[in-house]
């Protein structure tokens, strides 16, 4: 999967900056400044350029050279930094002037590839001085208008061509990636390097992506990992007081290529709203997570009762993800790490069998009832597991659920809490579909019996036992007897509701209790046949994917980018675990096929 690339939109004070920022969004969002010069709310943001291209966004503050003491400047540059490319806006309307060139002069230093943006369109004056703006070197500029629109879709255009994708950076496969991650200053370099230090199995640093990090190959015992981003990790221990949504930004790129992140806790100042965002940024891409509380054993008794009360939001947020407590400093409890790491890896890839998972589910709605939406209940048909990293689950119900939705949650928290998945995300997608109903979901509306119905019952009871054939296999005689019972129950319910299908057989001359086993038999049958339908289902869309990837595989340019796709390609060879072949149940779904389609 290709990383999100960054686009830095920078410039002086008052050019437009925010509004070509919620230009491009497609919506507009409100300017909180916290710190003069420092947009606080939603200071970044994702943008499809196309189907499948997301881009993040980054909108700064205006860049002013000289005195910097409230470090605004130093936020500008931290930006630029971590982007792969630039959008320079200047004001066309006041034409070129000193102050766009020494701010020039400055972002020039970090070569960064950069569209100029003239803005103010919509005046003659942006117009007539549109040719000034050529001095500053600037190859890619165009005229557009952030506030009316104009040119905006001649910016994306240009954004897609300047931004070439970013291929993600192979694992070697016996090596896992694991990112670590956090607010700067949180102790994430002391902790990268008493980590390195103790296993003292240090490998030649890894290549890494346009800005250079440095992936650290380790070994402990007999595995491996990849700790990813180390070059970055070291260089953002630098920086303070970096704002949450430029924290988040930071993480954002080791998040996308790790499967677990360990997410760096500072124990003295407990967790803050920029922890709470990153651990956003961890779920929202799917990524298993582990809590490293930092500075553990600085804090007295009082003060860790505090960091306990602020840990519920994260614990709540992560979905009780592993947490140890450590000191990068002294080393205590950094061994202890591996522990929780190794768990989430293992439930980040879990596998499970089709049958082993409708029979949690149907365990599940027997404990707690489904809700009724809409006037009728909800319905479970059949589940299946579509993916590994992380475990991915598809449901067929006859209605969907709200995404937050309580019985949702509930249904992915006892998932969780059955599986044993701490601090991994479980998605659960709910497709509609018209199937036969899982047995723990069934609800049968009540009918009010009808006269002489017990007596009929406790005459359809003293029927002569019925001794069933050892293998459970049907006959067509007994198939034949079962659909007779359906149809000719299905003209009399029209009268009279309470009709009992064993009653039915009664009347037509069948032993009710041979009725009884053929029913069970055949609901058997039938539940085999929606299985099927769906793995065929599964299986079609995955051989889909195999030969759309198997294109791209055609075409790739580079060793890596096939290695990338010949990894995908044999994880989907490798499908989840099915239900053993039952040929009792495929020969009794077979006769009843038949019986169904008239060719007996």
């Amino acid at each position: 999967m290709p990383l999100t690339p960054t686009v830095a939109i920078v410039g002086r004070p008052n050019v437009g900056k925010s509004t070509l920022f919620n230009r491009l969004l497609g919506r507009r969002h409100a300017i909180v400044h916290d710190l003069p010069g420092i947009t606080r709310d939603r200071i970044t943001d994702t943008v499809e350029l196309a189907e499948d291209r997301p881009i993040q966004i980054v909108d700064t503050g205006g860049l002013v050279p000289g005195d910097d003491p409230l470090g605004l400047n130093q936020q500008v540059f931290l930006a630029v930094e971590e982007s792969d490319l630039l959008l320079f806006v200047v004001d066309g309307k006041q034409g070129l002037v000193s102050a766009d060139e020494e701010v020039w002069s400055h972002f020039r230093r970090f070569n960064k590839p950069t569209v100029l943006v003239v803005n103010k369109a919509d005046t003659n004056e942006a117009k007539n001085r549109f040719a000034e703006f050529y001095s500053l070197g600037i190859d890619r500029q165009l005229l557009i208008s952030a506030e009316h629109g104009a040119g905006i879709g001649d910016l994306r255009e240009a954004l897609a061509l300047a931004l070439p994708e970013i291929p993600d950076i192979p694992v070697p496969p016996d090596a896992p990636a694991i990112a670590i991650v956090g607010r700067p200053n949180v102790g994430k370099s002391s902790l990268l390097n008493k980590i390195s230090g103790l296993n003292r199995a240090l490998v030649s640093p890894v290549a890494g992506t346009t800005r250079d990090p440095v992936d650290t190959l380790i070994t402990r015992g007999d595995k491996s990992y990849l700790l990813i981003d180390t070059a970055g990790i070291r260089r953002r221990s630098q920086v303070s007081g970096a704002p949450e949504e430029l924290a988040v930004m930071m993480a954002r790129r080791q998040i996308e290529r790790c499967q677990v992140a360990v997410l760096v806790i500072d124990a003295a100042a407990g967790v803050t709203s920029s922890d709470l965002a990153i651990a956003g940024s961890i779920w929202e891409l799917g990524r298993a997570a582990v809590v490293a509380i930092n500075k553990w054993d600085l804090l007295d008794e009082e003060r860790r009762e505090k960091l306990e009360l602020s840990f519920e939001r994260l614990d709540e947020l992560l979905a009780s993800p592993g947490r140890v407590n450590v000191s990068a400093l002294s080393g205590r409890g950094i061994d202890k790490l591996w522990g929780p790491i190794d768990k989430a890896l293992a439930a980040y890839h879990l596998k499970l069998g089709t049958g082993q998972l409708n029979r949690l589910f149907e365990d599940f709605i027997r404990k707690v009832a489904p809700p009724a939406l809409g006037g009728a209940p909800w319905r479970l048909y059949y589940s299946t597991q579509v993916s590994t990293a992380p475990p991915t689950f598809m449901l067929f119900a006859n209605r969907a659920l709200p995404r937050n939705h309580h019985y949702r949650r509930y249904l992915e928290n006892r998932l969780r809490e059955s599986l044993d998945l701490p601090g991994v995300p479980v998605p659960v997608m709910i497709l509609l579909s018209a199937l036969l109903v899982l047995p723990g979901c069934r609800r049968e509306p009540k009918r009010p019996a009808a006269k002489g119905t017990t007596a009929l019952m406790d005459q359809a009871a003293k029927a002569p036992a019925y001794k069933p054939p050892a293998d459970g296999r049907l006959t067509r005689r007994q198939i034949g007897m079962y659909l007779e019972v359906q149809r000719r129950e299905r003209e009399i319910r029209k009268k009279n509701p309470s009709t009992v299908d064993l009653l039915v057989a009664q009347n037509l001359g069948y032993n009710p209790k041979e009725y009884a086993w053929v029913r069970d038999r055949v609901q058997d049958a039938e539940m085999l046949q929606t299985t099927q339908a769906l793995s065929r289902q599964v299986a079609a869309a995955r051989q889909a994917i195999l030969a759309r990837l198997r294109q791209q595989r055609e075409t790739a340019k580079s060793a890596d980018e096939r290695a990338e796709i010949d990894k995908q390609i044999r994880e989907l060879e490798t499908p989840s675990g099915a239900d053993k072949a039952d040929p009792v149940r495929e020969a009794n779904a077979a006769l009843l096929a038949e019986a169904r389609h008239g060719q007996y």
